[in-house]
């Protein structure tokens, strides 16, 4: 009876570190691009896709004095998004020269940052379909035809701490949230003229400690489970 109780509370534990990790979160988004980006949220097959937000509209920064290019200052947005389905999308254009995005996306305890390790992206065939000048920078259809199981992603290549020329420092940022983009930080990009869709899972690059402390329980019990029902049986 003692053996069957351990194992229920390893049963226990075990569900709770998945109930931990497949819930319906607020995520608060910080970051910017050189020069451009979109943000959204959906699922792998980006159906269905929802519009979060872009930075500045045309090629002015709207910071002020502390702001003098339209990368200089971060945006920041709140939406709901589900741990178990979804990703986060950013897509980004650059108008020329040195390119990068950077960024950090928090929910709860957990934190999830831009890094070349935690990034895939595509690239559409041809050119068209950003725009500087409205919202949102890019259809909602047009992603929707772009990304589909089909779809071939590739790991990012380039990143560079937050303080890395040219862009140095961006403010209210996490330590840990990098410069990056798909092949080069530099000029002369493969992706010069198109834009770029980034994307995550929605899953944090920081630990998160109540989650780790949950697999420790549950394997803690489990062990005493296990040898309860050897000496049992011994």
């Amino acid at each position: 009876m003692q053996a069957l109780k351990l194992s229920f509370l390893a049963c226990a534990a075990m569900f709770a570190v998945s109930g931990a990790q497949a819930a319906a979160v607020t995520v608060t988004a910080t970051l910017t691009a050189d020069n451009h980006y979109g943000l959204y949220v959906g699922n792998s097959d980006a159906n269905p896709l929802n519009f979060v937000g872009r930075n500045e509209i045309g090629n002015a920064a709207s910071g002020g004095a502390g702001c003098p290019n339209n990368w200089s200052c971060t945006e920041s947005f709140t939406f709901n998004a589900d741990t178990t389905t979804d990703y986060i999308y950013v897509v980004a254009w650059d108008d020329g020269g040195p390119q990068s995005w950077i960024g950090n996306f928090t929910w709860g305890s957990s934190t999830l940052v831009s890094n070349k390790a935690s990034w895939e992206y595509l690239i559409p065939a041809t050119a068209a379909g950003f725009t500087t000048s409205g919202a949102p920078p890019v259809a909602l259809a047009t992603l929707d035809s772009l990304i589909n199981p089909s779809s071939v992603w590739s790991a990012s290549q380039a990143e560079a701490a937050n303080g890395s020329g040219p862009w140095g420092t961006i403010a209210g940022l996490n330590a840990n949230a990098k410069f990056v983009w798909h092949d080069t930080l530099g000029n002369n990009s493969s992706s010069d003229g198109k834009y770029v869709v980034f994307r995550s899972a929605l899953v944090a690059n920081v630990p998160e400690p109540t989650g780790l402390a949950l697999v420790g329980l549950a394997l803690t019990v489990a062990g005493l489970a296990r040898r309860r029902a050897s000496a049992i049986h011994g």
